[in-house]
């Protein structure tokens, strides 16, 4: 086996390498398969070949592990990250050369880890929690059909006191304070949340998403004040289709009243009166953990990140890995 470290010249061969063991493993994505689909893997993983480390196990005939590495000082999150890319072949046995590999690469690493990781890798995953870097949170996948079934008659928000309306441009501010105190009180559900660099990005989506007139952003109201914050947005994924990315942010008050579920039966609905076939979204909350079992939503992807606060038990049913 011949191991390569490629810095910083691109190489084409085995960025198509890397491509095709992405796409040979990614058995979650329906259009995988697609030319689209994988223009649009090739998109991410370029970016990193072409600024990263990229480290190869060949055995000759052919690329069978990658991992890939590259500083990014300014993501969507808010804060430098080290994004990361690590694919092998189903048939290799890459335990030994995935050790190696983190040994001399990890070390480098100096920012926030952004590992998306595919579950087939068990040997990776259990590798990389040996050394200290652990499940931030897990990526899930459902149909909104199958969601709905599951969720039954749950009733309506007005019965529970709260109006509903879209979110406009005079909320956003609100919306926005809210998304900052939810995750500065608990930021192990999402580091970046209440980091500046973050909540600009996310003002300027939400600013794109309500100039269009369908859009799905709505806030919750109670006696005037704006306690919620709901969003189904849809969008044309290139693996995926038509998809769907849910969220909720409640202020303190709302919480623990039984809302989930109702919020959940609205967005849903309208996610599938705009055309999205799958909800794709990720969680470590445990409310939604357990909420998204009951939609039979699946575990499709582990955002890995040091120094993780949360075990496995935590992600049950979603972990351990076999």
């Amino acid at each position: 086996m011949r191991e390569f470290v490629y810095h910083p010249l691109m190489d084409e061969h085995v960025l198509e390498a890397h491509v095709d063991l992405r796409l040979g493993n990614a058995r979650h994505a329906p259009l995988a398969g697609s030319p689209r689909g994988r223009a649009a893997v090739r998109a991410v993983l370029e970016r990193i070949h072409r600024d990263g480390r990229v480290c190869v196990a060949d055995d000759g005939a052919r690329v069978r592990a990658v991992l890939a590495w590259r500083d990014d000082p300014e993501p969507w999150c808010g804060a430098p990250v080290c994004t990361v890319a690590i694919d092998h072949d189903s048939a290799f046995d890459a335990r030994g050369w995935i050790a190696d590999t983190l040994d001399a690469e990890l070390p480098r690493m100096e920012a926030e880890l952004d590992l998306h990781l595919n579950p087939v890798y068990r040997d990776v995953y259990r590798a990389l929690v040996a050394r200290g870097v652990g499940v931030g949170s897990v990526v899930l996948l459902g149909e909104p059909a199958t969601a709905l079934a599951a969720l039954g008659d749950v009733g309506g928000l007005a019965e529970r006191g709260l109006e509903v309306m879209a979110l406009e441009a005079r909320h956003l501010d609100e919306a926005l304070e809210l998304t900052r105190a939810a995750f500065a009180a608990e930021p192990e559900h999402a580091w970046f949340g209440a980091n500046e660099g973050f909540l600009a990005f996310l003002r300027s989506r939400l600013a794109g998403e309500i100039e269009r007139p369908d859009h799905v952003q709505r806030v919750l109201l109670q006696n005037g004040r704006l306690l919620g914050h709901a969003s189904a947005s849809v969008d044309d994924d290139p693996l995926f289709g038509p998809t769907a990315g849910l969220g909720i942010v409640l202020a303190p008050e709302l919480r623990g009243r039984g809302l989930s579920r109702p919020i959940y039966r609205a967005l849903l609905e309208e996610a599938i009166a705009h055309g999205a076939r799958l909800t794709k979204g990720m969680t470590s909350h445990p409310a939604v953990l357990r909420l998204g079992a009951v939609m039979g939503r699946r575990r499709i992807g582990l955002a890995m990140r040091r120094g993780a606060t949360f075990g496995e038990s935590h992600f049950a049913p979603y972990l351990p890995l076999a």
